[in-house]
């Protein structure tokens, strides 16, 4: 159990080290979990960030003996520096805005290494101070990629690198720290729900509710590297497809537009098989006007096909239906984009062989229960 808490406190210290690593910059975000309301402080738990509430953190940091507090303040101070920032931001200020990014990133380290400490005295992850830390770190996280993704859309150069970086290894932190706490499938959907339910509570339209939603599971799914996660994460997308799919017209209407926007096929495909027939039609014209536009794309890149279709075990039925709209509609296509075309259909076929694969193991071991 010890080295199962250590395991746990490195996934939090491997966020405080990321710019220790030299590494390549990953692409922008796109600010996809930015929120149209703003982040509060009430939001991460904290006061308004003040000269004063930042000195009494660090002078009370300074005098407890409790690990557990010193990592609880240290936190606390991460997020002031972080919406600090935000006000930096607005100002114009990209130098101040880098300053309070790396003072952000040296309190989730100063937090790291209280919570290393605490393993020599707690045994077990149900303890509940360890438990409160925890939940403080869930209940936070995906918050504060969003604000950081709110400070990206002004960001330049390294100061947008560095910032995607520190978003990158936040979603990292929360999914493993979710598959790190041995729930049940139940359990883990719950927490998901809980805690990317704070952001969508930022949004005033059901539109918009949906596609934060839909963009907090796709951002979990591309940080998890557990099939357990991944599979909670699918059941989840299927359930607020089916949801949205009931709602009235117009909030449709929003839904698919918005979708069209983001150039999400897959979403307005397997939004197309479960709204009522009459709403069809009016999803299928945005499909097929999509779809002519990724093929206009191919031609100078037939790269675009993997943007638009990804090769993950997700959606699996509804990117074929999709793959063969494709195919027709790049029948005179050059040699380049047939062929690209192809290799996608290989590759969902082995990914429906994968997912067919692991559902036939997960039967056996119902069955062995």
């Amino acid at each position: 159990m010890r080295s199962f808490v250590i395991t746990l406190i490195g996934i939090v210290f491997s966020f405080s080290v990321a710019f220790a690593q030299v590494a390549t910059p990953t692409t922008q975000s796109g600010a996809t979990l930015a929120t149209t309301q703003e982040i509060t402080a009430s939001d991460l738990s904290v006061p308004d960030p003040s000269y004063w509430q930042i000195s009494k953190r660090k002078i009370m940091r300074f005098f407890t003996f409790s690990q557990i507090k010193k990592a609880r303040i240290s936190l606390e101070l991460a997020n002031l520096a972080l919406l600090q920032a935000r006000e930096a931001a607005k100002a114009g200020d990209q130098t101040r805005v880098t300053t309070l990014i790396d003072s952000y990133n040296e309190q989730i380290s100063a937090s790291s290494a209280s919570l290393d400490q605490i393993t020599s005295q707690f045994m077990n992850i149900s303890n509940p101070d360890v438990q409160n830390i925890l939940s403080q770190i869930e209940n936070t996280r995906l918050l504060e990629v969003s604000l950081l993704d709110s400070l990206n859309l002004k960001a330049t150069g390294k100061l947008n690198d560095k910032i995607t970086q520190v978003r990158s290894e936040a979603l990292k932190d929360l999914t493993e720290i979710l598959t790190k706490e041995n729930l049940s499938p139940d359990e883990l959907t719950k927490k998901i729900n809980e805690i990317s339910k704070k952001l969508e509570d930022k949004e005033l339209k059901a539109n918009k509710k949906f596609i934060r939603k839909m963009d907090v599971l796709n951002d979990l799914s591309k940080k998890s590297d557990d099939q357990e996660l991944d599979d909670v994460i699918i059941e989840i997308e299927k359930d607020e497809l089916d949801d949205v799919s009931k709602e009235p017209e117009d909030v449709l209407d929003e839904v698919t537009d918005e979708a069209s926007k983001r150039n999400d096929l897959v979403t307005l495909q397997e939004l197309l098989t479960r709204v009522p027939d009459v709403a069809k039609p009016a999803i299928q014209a945005k499909i097929d006007r999509e779809v002519a536009k990724l093929s206009v794309k191919m031609k100078d890149n037939p790269n675009a096909l993997e943007q638009a279709i990804k090769k993950d075990e997700k959606n699996i039925e509804a990117k074929k239906q999709l793959l063969e709209k494709i195919k027709t509609e790049n029948e005179k296509a050059d040699e380049s984009v047939k062929k690209e075309i192809e290799k996608k259909s290989e590759e969902l076929k082995k990914a429906q062989e994968k997912e067919t694969e692991n559902q036939s193991e997960d039967a056996s071991d119902n069955e062995i229960r």
